[in-house]
């Protein structure tokens, strides 16, 4: 069964990414707690991965960690033939590197850092983490 932490860890996540589309959406300007410009970082060009918002991508992924979890507490451990772990771990990673690039962005591109997306950022890694365990 899938560890009862990553529904956890996805809705914060969900929420996370949720209220940065909103934001972004509505043209409102973040409320940023560390003193930098998190627009700056969410609606520049990195903000974007093939015209789609990155918000929509960690949505999907929540959603997805969601659903796998939703399986495994019905009982399932198999889908297509395929653990799902398996599948949480597949999409964990390209999360996680994702989130690690973003991070670099942040660092050394725009040195700027918006706490929302570190937020996301540590979300990934540590379903990633346990997913791995």
């Amino acid at each position: 069964m899938i560890s009862f932490w990553i529904p956890l860890l996805a809705l914060v996540g969900l929420a996370d990414a949720g209220y940065l589309l909103y934001k972004k959406v509505r043209h409102e300007k973040l409320v940023c707690f560390l003193g930098d410009d998190c627009d700056r970082v969410t609606k520049s060009k990195y903000g974007y991965t093939a015209g789609i918002p990155n918000e929509i991508l960690g949505i999907g992924f929540y959603l997805s960690c969601l659903f796998l979890f939703g399986l495994s507490f019905l009982g399932h451990t198999f889908l297509l033939g395929i653990s799902l772990n398996t599948y949480l771990v597949l999409a964990a990673i390209p999360a996680s590197l994702a989130s690690l690039y973003l991070i670099g962005v942040q660092a050394f591109i725009l040195k700027e850092w918006c706490e929302y997306c570190l937020l996301s950022a540590a979300v990934n890694f540590l379903i990633l983490a346990i997913a791995l365990a």
